[in-house]
C-alpha cells in the first residue's frame, strides 16, 4: 500500500514539475511582439532631400529686365570709364609730349601734368572693378568680367608707360632706347582696350542694344 502510494506521489510530483516548466516556456513564446512600426527614411531618400535642400533655385532673368538694368545702371559707368580713359591720353599724355617737344612747357611741369594722369587713371582702375552686375544672369557677369579685366590691363600699362616717363622727364634725359620701350608699354596697353571693346561690344548686342 506505500509502495502504491509513493509512487502515486512520485507520478503527481513529476506532473506537477512539468506543468511549471512547461508554463514557463509557453509564457516565454507567447510574450507579445512589439508591432510599433516607426517610420525611416532611407538613405537614399535623406541624401536626395538634403540636396534639395542645399541646391538654390536659380531664377532666370528676363532679357528686357537685363536690357532695362543695363542702359540705366551699368552702361553709364562703362561709357564713363571708356571716354576718361581716351581723354586722360590725349590732354595729359599726347599734349605734354607735344608740348615739351615744341618748347611750351619745361620738363617739370611735364611730369606734374603726368602724375595727374597717374591719379585719374588709378580713379577709373577701381571704378572699372566696380562696375554694377546685379541685375544680370551668370552669362552676362561672366562677358563683364572679361571686360572689365582686359581694360584693367590696359590702364595698368598705360600706368607702367606714366611711371617710365616720368622718370625720364625727373631726369631731363630721353635716351632712344627708353622711349622705344615705353611706345611698346603703350601699344600693348592699346591691345588690351580694343579685346575689351570686344567683350562689351558682344554684350551689348546679346542684350540687343545697337552700337
Amino acid at each position: 500500500m506505500k509502495r502504491i502510494f509513493v509512487i502515486t506521489m512520485a507520478v503527481f510530483l513529476t506532473s506537477v514539475v512539468s506543468a511549471c516548466g512547461g508554463s514557463d516556456e509557453n509564457t516565454k513564446d507567447s510574450k507579445p511582439v512589439n508591432t510599433l512600426t516607426t517610420k525611416t527614411e532611407t538613405p537614399v531618400s535623406r541624401e536626395d532631400s538634403t540636396k534639395t535642400e542645399m541646391e538654390p533655385v536659380i531664377e532666370e532673368i528676363p532679357l528686357d529686365a537685363q536690357r532695362d538694368f543695363y542702359i540705366k545702371t551699368t552702361k553709364p559707368e562703362i561709357d564713363h570709364i571708356v571716354d576718361e580713359f581716351d581723354f586722360i591720353w590725349e590732354t595729359l599724355w599726347t599734349y605734354t609730349f607735344q608740348s615739351v617737344t615744341d618748347g611750351k612747357i619745361t620738363s617739370s611741369e611735364a611730369w606734374k601734368k603726368l602724375d595727374t594722369a597717374k591719379k585719374r587713371y588709378d580713379l577709373i582702375y577701381q571704378q572699372t572693378g566696380e562696375l554694377p552686375t546685379d541685375g544680370l544672369d551668370k552669362e552676362l557677369k561672366k562677358k563683364l568680367g572679361s571686360f572689365q579685366v582686359e581694360i584693367e590691363d590696359a590702364i595698368a600699362f598705360r600706368l607702367e608707360a606714366i611711371k617710365k616717363a616720368k622718370k625720364m622727364f625727373d631726369k631731363g634725359e630721353f635716351p632712344a632706347s627708353e622711349v622705344n620701350d615705353i611706345q611698346d608699354i603703350v601699344d600693348q596697353s592699346g591691345d588690351y582696350f580694343l579685346q575689351g571693346i570686344l567683350y562689351l561690344t558682344d554684350i551689348e548686342n546679346t542684350l540687343g542694344i545697337e552700337n
